[in-house]
């Protein structure tokens, strides 16, 4: 191929590659949200990208005036699609490391351990392997809650059912700020048809349609002032009443 045509295509390829670590941006603090950090990690994480150009610039430099700079954009490239790789493998990952003895219920910083962290981030094949390998499911996150009541609040449907079949939790259990998994399905979210059939998994295992949240509001009430029609219907037929 004429390099007249080679060099454009990888500054084209540069270019998406540069995207993608802008498109980070504008959703970091939905991000931060669901991480529970502050603004100062997301001021950390700027930094850190911004220092990381400035310290490897000059190095990066050096070798494309050595070796040219088609060879430094290929390796970047090359680079680049390994870390996503490595993001893809990620379960297999977590698989080696708790083969080798991972302690599975220790928890970090944000009181968050394996499997509290895949339940809540909707990650199916690592839940699993926590589940499987004995990972205690009665711990609490920092709001005192467990991992069915992040994951009802995502509708994450299948790691709602996982955790309801393969684990002892109670599918009642209210946390800190006195938010039930049934009671988040409802309220933070949109009503549309991922949480009507979380909420439909939820009454399939016993969930109390009644159980009010701290203010003393019902699960149906939240459901109509919020006017998710489907779900007043749906704890309507397991028998809550306003």
């Amino acid at each position: 191929m004429p390099t007249k045509t080679v060099f454009p295509l990888l500054l084209v390829y540069m270019f998406l590659a540069m995207l993608g670590a802008g498109l980070v941006i504008p959703i970091l603090p939905q991000l931060l949200i669901e991480f529970g950090a502050s603004g100062k990690a997301a001021g950390y994480l700027v930094s850190a990208f911004g220092l990381t150009q400035f310290l490897f610039s000059p190095i990066a430099g050096r070798f494309s005036d050595k070796y040219g700079r088609k060879p430094m954009i290929i390796g970047g490239l090359i680079l680049f699609a390994l870390s996503n790789l490595v993001g893809a493998l990620f379960p297999d990952v977590v698989k080696v490391l708790i083969e080798h003895g991972a302690d599975i219920n220790r928890r970090d910083h944000m009181e968050n351990n394996p499997f509290l962290y895949a339940g809540a981030e909707g990650y199916l094949k690592i839940l699993r392997l926590t589940i499987e390998a004995g990972a205690d499911p009665t711990i609490f996150n920092r709001f005192g809650g467990i991992a069915l009541i992040p994951a009802a609040e995502h509708g994450y449907v299948e790691n709602v059912q996982e955790i309801l079949e393969q684990t002892n939790v109670d599918v009642n259990h209210m946390n800190k700020p006195g938010w039930t998994a049934l009671l988040e399905a409802i309220v933070y979210m949109d009503g549309g048809p991922k949480y009507q059939e979380t909420i439909h998994v939820l009454i399939e295992h016993g969930v109390d349609v009644h159980l009010a949240d701290a203010k003393g509001i019902s699960p149906l009430q939240h459901a109509q002032s919020l006017g998710f029609q489907e779900i007043s219907n749906l704890l309507i037929q397991a028998g809550a009443k306003l």
